[in-house]
């Protein structure tokens, strides 16, 4: 399950007033955050990259884009895309990376 999914599930049980399953929830992303967001980059490109990680089932694809600045992730985005049972893998991330890349504020070079 990706943050984005767990945090929507998260929200729906605190307004279900399920606080216990809320805090479960919010301790499993704050888990992840931490092993995601402290981790070094063994990498042999210097600089800014971002990687981006794609799964698909039968009619989702699941988009991770991890941004890594002087070897160090600094950040990740989730992404659930969804209705994508009739598209290629391939031209689900040309599509996703234009539609990203052309509102992002920053690129890497």
């Amino acid at each position: 399950m990706v943050v984005q999914e767990l945090q929507s599930e998260m929200k729906e049980a605190a307004e279900a007033l399920d606080f216990e399953k809320a805090a479960l929830l919010r301790d499993q992303i704050q888990a992840i955050d931490r092993v995601i967001e402290g981790q070094r980059i063994a990498t042999t490109v210097s600089g800014e990259q971002d990687v981006i990680a794609f799964a698909s089932d039968k009619n989702q694809a699941y988009v991770q884009v991890f941004f890594i600045r002087s070897g160090k992730l600094i950040g990740r985005e989730s992404f659930v895309l969804q209705g994508t049972r009739s598209e290629e893998p391939e031209q689900i991330m040309t599509n996703f990376i234009k539609q990203f890349y052309a509102s992002a504020p920053h690129i890497p070079p």
